[in-house]
């Protein structure tokens, strides 16, 4: 699947029962993971690959310019 993400919009807190995977093609996303120390926010930027695991509480949101991943 590909998606446009417009600037400033951010999916809520969420999580699914399959893994997600994500590839930037450009631009820079923000996405909100569990890690050992809480919830925090990574910068993800054209080629990153992000992959979340199944169950895995997250959020994913766009910086100040339209982002475009698949």
């Amino acid at each position: 699947m590909r998606g446009v993400v417009p600037p400033g919009v951010a999916v809520p807190l969420h999580s699914h029962n399959d893994a997600e995977d994500f590839f930037i093609l450009s631009g820079t996303q923000q996405v909100l993971t569990k890690s050992d120390q809480g919830l925090q926010w990574r910068d993800v930027n054209a080629g990153d690959y992000v992959h979340i695991p199944a169950g895995t509480r997250t959020r994913i949101g766009t910086c100040p310019t339209s982002r475009r991943w698949s």
